[in-house]
């Protein structure tokens, strides 16, 4: 486990790294893939593409390789993963090369071979260096999104500046959740639809799992209190699962994350990694 310092000093590099990625070329119909712990970052992208009106594609990089590519033309194709030798990622590439697709991988630094293997295939890499690659990768992402309009944008522009002072807003603003989980990180963890990318950073980061909000009513027991990431926006999509946990006896802990969806993701990954005392 990191220190609070040292976690602090991480997220403002990856903050500082995720400014000087080169964005890459995201047109229509883009195909974001992951593999290899590249999930949170991939959500990310997905959800600010679709939040702006643009269509994408979402799916593990063996699927992404030899159901969607080899069926149907496609835009660009973005690999995200958190491996520098990830076999499904480079099959990927291989598969969009084969058919003259534009393709990339986001990724830490590849191993040699990888690296020349990704390079006669004309891929584009763009290269994560960081003690928090993950988490720069999704704040790389929000840099990436294409434009939303009217005065929605000038909010998100304006939440990206401030980022460099998000870890210490996030640790007055949900103060009351990370004081419960000081001495313990509960069992598991249920997301919302918007939040899936944060609460698998929270099982990376960990090692505890995560599942989706509907199912909780199927596994938790009375005296349980899990961790619940909930979006505002679709906070009342969930009243019946909260009024049924309330009648099972689980008293949740709640982090409910009020910003904009393309946002949203990178301030519960911060509660994610203050309470796990370490970033990826």
């Amino acid at each position: 486990m990191q220190s609070s310092k040292n976690l602090e000093k991480a997220f403002s590099e990856a903050v500082e790294v995720a400014k000087s990625l080169p964005k890459p070329e995201i047109g229509d119909d883009t195909v974001i893939a992951y593999s290899g712990g590249g999930k949170p970052p991939a959500l990310n992208l997905y959800i600010a593409l679709i939040q702006a009106g643009a269509r994408a594609t979402i799916a593990p990089a063996s699927l992404a390789a030899t159901s969607i590519l080899p069926y149907r033309e496609t835009g660009t194709v973005i690999a995200f993963t958190n491996s520098g030798r990830d076999a499904r990622a480079i099959n990927l590439l291989m598969a969009a090369s084969s058919l003259g697709v534009k393709a990339y991988i986001v990724s830490p630094p590849l191993h040699p071979a990888v690296e020349d293997l990704v390079a006669s295939l004309e891929a584009e890499t763009i290269t994560v260096e960081s003690e928090a690659t993950l988490l720069a990768m999704m704040i790389a992402t929000l840099h990436w999104r294409p434009q939303l309009m009217g005065a929605r944008e000038q909010r998100i522009r304006e939440e990206i500046e401030a980022l460099p002072e998000a870890w210490e807003w996030v640790q007055e603003r949900y103060s009351d959740v990370l004081n419960a989980m000081q001495d313990s990180i509960p069992a598991r963890a249920y997301y919302s639809s918007l939040l899936e990318a944060a609460a698998r950073y929270h099982t990376l980061a960990s090692g505890r799992p995560s599942y989706e909000l509907q199912d909780s009513l199927l596994i938790e027991a009375r005296g349980e209190r899990p961790l619940l990431y909930v979006s505002s926006v679709e906070a009342h999509n969930y009243k019946d699962i909260l009024l049924g946990l309330a009648m099972k006896g689980v008293r949740p802990l709640k982090v409910e994350v009020n910003t904009d969806p393309v946002t949203a993701n990178i301030y519960a990954s911060i509660i994610a990694g203050i309470i796990s005392g370490r970033l990826e």
